[in-house]
């Protein structure tokens, strides 16, 4: 058991560091990424974590979505198209939850790891670090 889920954990590290297209992470164009514009290492892995746990969510919930939607779609006269709705939609919400449960932990370590301490030498720069002239002294050469 313990190597499959290394396996896994592998597999998500792999894809996170070798996403070609940031910003466009999501697997399918239905599917969008939570964590869009947060980089490859947060939207990878959250993808790859969505799939993971929303498909097989939306293969069990897909009769009783179908049902819920199939009931609904009779109110519009299409029923065949509320039943597809009802799969789309619990699809859709279980690969969003799957990426949120996942890619949280890896957001909360990229903004301790990486972008404070980013911002926090960029704000000491831009505030302490400033050229002598800045504080009325003259620059010696």
């Amino acid at each position: 058991m313990r190597k499959i889920i290394w396996n896994l954990f592998m597999l998500m590290v792999f894809v996170s560091c070798f996403h070609l297209f940031p910003g466009q992470a999501a697997a399918t164009p239905s599917i969008p990424c939570v964590f869009e514009d947060e980089g490859s290492f947060v939207e990878g892995i959250s993808v790859i974590g969505g799939l993971i746990i929303g498909i097989p969510i939306a293969v069990v919930g897909a009769v009783p979505a179908g049902v819920v939607g199939f009931i609904a779609g009779i109110s519009f006269k299409d029923p065949v198209k509320g039943a597809a709705m009802g799969v789309v939609v619990l699809t859709i919400g279980a690969c969003a939850a799957g990426q949120f449960i996942v890619g949280l932990p890896f957001l909360i370590l990229k903004k301790i790891f990486y972008d404070g301490p980013k911002a926090l030498k960029d704000n000491l720069r831009k505030n302490f670090l400033k050229a002598p002239s800045a504080y009325g002294h003259e620059s010696r050469k």
